[in-house]
């Protein structure tokens, strides 16, 4: 599918379709009500990739270094109210 018809079926702009193909913008949740509609996969289906997306730089980034070096908090079930 032509991205230009892909646009003007989903109603947004060329340059942001092309943006999130590119990794330069995000799936919002309106975005992906878009596509669902106009490719039949739900819009959960285009968020988790989004989110799969994320995390994975997330992972990869520098912080995550510093992430990984955090504590966990022993918390007993009595501690949880």
């Amino acid at each position: 599918m032509r991205i230009v018809v892909l646009t003007q079926s989903l109603i947004i702009f060329k340059q942001a379709l092309n943006e999130i193909i590119k990794g330069r913008r995000s799936v919002t949740p309106d975005t992906a009500l878009r596509l669902s509609q106009v490719l039949e996969m739900s819009a959960d289906f285009w968020l988790g990739l989004q989110q799969d997306w994320d995390l994975w730089h997330a992972m990869n980034s520098p912080k995550a270094v510093e992430i990984m070096q955090l504590q966990s908090i022993s918390m007993g079930v009595e501690n949880l109210a």
